[in-house]
């Protein structure tokens, strides 16, 4: 349409991807500002996570009945804990991928304004199985997300952390990691369960207008 735009670029993202609100906002573009088939940029987000094993944050953690989520520098604040920081239990896998162009992602993530846990988890839920690598307590998962420019692959930035902490970069994004501290009351995940390597782990992501989950 005349006056309106083919090309939106975009930094509406905190450390958890969506809490700044990315896709009511795509929403309210796409409906008063951008022509049909606009290009929107960045094009696509990918949202990788893996278990991880740290007895600081078990110990944080001991006797939570809900889980809880903190934003961090994983390599830089492993570093620093006591009792042997942290460790990946597996290879890192992508969960949820949420492509910013399509017109029902926002409408999918109004669909979704209000809903009950089990209704948002059937509209944009992913499952994954992890193979553990090494032996170690399940404590946390570990999610951070990657931004796809075009949508081609070939222009992309990343928060994934180093794979060991004593490889923790001098320079530490904006963007944090997120961490999910297990309670008691994780659906399908035991926080405290001792895995050991060839074990496979089974991991559900969700997502809503704002947060994942």
């Amino acid at each position: 349409a005349e006056g309106r735009a083919s090309l939106l670029v975009s930094e509406i993202f905190d450390s958890s991807l969506l809490g700044e609100g990315v896709i009511p906002s795509l929403r309210d573009a796409r409906r008063r500002l951008l022509a049909e088939g606009a290009a929107v940029v960045p094009a696509v987000a990918t949202v990788w996570a893996v278990p991880v094993s740290c007895p600081a944050l078990r110990r944080h953690g001991a006797g939570a009945e809900r889980s809880e989520v903190v934003a961090l520098h994983w390599a830089a604040a492993a570093a620093r804990l006591p009792g042997g920081g942290g460790a990946l239990l597996c290879t890192p896998k992508p969960m949820l991928r949420i492509d910013f162009r399509r017109r029902d992602v926002a409408d999918r993530g109004a669909a979704c304004e209000g809903a009950g846990a089990e209704q948002v988890e059937a509209r944009m839920a992913a499952h994954a199985d992890f193979h553990v690598d090494r032996d170690g307590q399940l404590d946390a998962v570990l999610a951070w997300f990657e931004l796809d420019f075009v949508g081609d692959g070939a222009i992309t930035y990343s928060m994934r952390p180093p794979e060991e902490v004593s490889q923790q970069p001098h320079y530490c994004d904006h963007w944090k990691q997120e961490l999910f501290l297990l309670g008691s009351t994780a659906a399908g995940v035991v926080a405290g369960r001792c895995l050991r390597a060839g074990e496979t782990l089974h991991l559900l992501a969700a997502h809503d207008e704002c947060a994942l989950h």
